[in-house]
């Protein structure tokens, strides 16, 4: 990501997010699984701390805490990765 925002052209952009895209294929599929279970449970970290009661956040804009559907995708528990493939 440090690297895409670094980019100064959208010509440079387009070329890093092509090259993500072709190492990602090559990912396997169990440890795109893996990945995936832990950008969820980083995004749950992330949403139960900024809307825990009484948490100190600056700017909070409380419509995230009380988006259902944001509610939906991050309040709940994270998911655990699949330890059996």
């Amino acid at each position: 990501m440090k690297k895409l925002k670094a980019a100064t052209t959208a010509e440079d952009k387009k070329k890093i997010l092509m090259e993500r895209q072709v190492k990602l294929k090559s990912v396997p599929a169990d440890q795109k699984k893996e990945m995936q279970a832990q950008a969820m449970a980083a995004l749950h970290e992330i949403y139960t701390g900024y809307c825990a009661p009484g948490a100190n956040t600056p700017n909070k804009i409380e419509e995230v805490c009380t988006n259902e559907m944001i509610k939906n995708l991050y309040a709940t528990a994270a998911p655990k990765a699949d330890s059996h493939h």
